[in-house]
Order: structure tokens, then C-alpha cells, then sequence
């Protein structure tokens, strides 16, 4: 299956000048140089007014990962982020089984950047988790969510293009 989906964009230059609409953004800031700078473009999930505030331990979660977001977010829109952390968790254990990378934690930004930035990938996550916890299923599969292999692949593309990234 082919998609229509752009993960993400290589741009030589700085990510500030880059116009290119994708979930990454990816700049070599020094030619031949693996120091890569990141402009990560996060959509964070509306909610409704009346959604209510998030629990201490969501926010704390949320800003663990993302320190920018405001600490004012409602209950839906940390699950929401929470459900795309541990869909990216799973997904790069899966793809990464076999020679994990050594910054995993910046892996997993980048996939929560790539499920939150398309609103159809979104839903389908958060719905995939949903269905984890309501099951309660340590390890649903994943390999069969609508979105899995496309998210491999577009991981392995960046994987194979610089290896083992570093994270200006």
C-alpha cells in the first residue's frame, strides 16, 4: 500500500527557514556531519471545554517529553498524547528488536510527532490503545494496527539515512 502520507523532510540549511509542510523536519547543520537539527512539529489533540483537567500524573508524563506544552492541558489531550507514546514504544521495539538505538527516547518523539500530526493516524492510535487498556492486553498487535508498517518503514528510511541519529 502506497500512501500519499509525507513523515518527513530533509532540508539543507537551517529547520527555521524551511517552509515544507511534514510531522519532521530535519536539517544537516554542518555538511558531512552527523550532528542533525530537528524542528519536531507536534500537533497537540483539541479537546472540548468541558473535557476536564488532566490528572498530575498525565501532565507530569506529557511534560517529561514535551517540557513546552502548557500544563494546562486537558484530561483527552494528555490521554491522547499518552496513547501515541505507547504506541511509539511498542512500534520501535518492534522495528528496532534486533539493534536498538542508543537515543530511544528521541525515536519515540519522532514517531508521537509522525501519529499526531495526521489526524486519521491519530484516531486510529488512540484507538488502538484504547483497545489495549480495555482488554488489558500487555502487548496487543500492533504488527496488524492500520498505520504499523508504514510508520517501520518511514523510521527505517531515517534510520538507514544517518545511522545512529544525534539530536542537536
Amino acid at each position: 500500500m502506497t500512501s500519499e502520507r509525507v513523515w518527513f523532510h530533509v532540508f539543507d540549511g537551517d529547520t527555521r527557514n524551511c517552509e515544507f509542510k511534514a510531522p519532521v523536519i530535519i536539517a544537516s547543520t554542518k555538511p558531512k556531519s552527523s550532528i542533525l537539527d530537528f524542528r519536531l512539529n507536534l500537533s497537540v489533540p483539541n479537546s472540548e471545554e468541558l473535557d476536564g483537567s488532566a490528572t498530575g500524573n498525565q501532565i507530569a508524563s506529557v511534560l517529561s517529553l514535551w517540557p513546552h506544552i502548557p500544563a494546562t492541558l486537558s484530561f483527552k489531550s494528555c490521554h491522547a498524547l499518552l496513547c501515541y507514546r505507547d504506541y511509539a514504544g511498542t512500534l520501535l521495539d518492534l522495528a528496532f528488536e534486533d539493534d536498538p538505538p542508543n537515543n530511544f527516547d528521541e525515536w519515540v518523539k519522532i514517531v508521537i510527532t509522525m501519529v499526531s500530526y495526521y489526524p486519521e493516524v491519530a484516531r486510529d492510535v488512540r484507538q488502538w490503545s484504547e483497545r489495549r487498556y480495555r482488554n488489558q492486553l500487555g502487548r496487543p498487535r500492533i504488527v496488524t494496527s492500520k498505520h504499523f508498517h508504514e510508520l517501520v518503514a518511514a523510521c527505517a528510511d531515517l534510520y538507514k539515512i544517518w545511522g545512529e541519529l544525534t539530536v542537536k
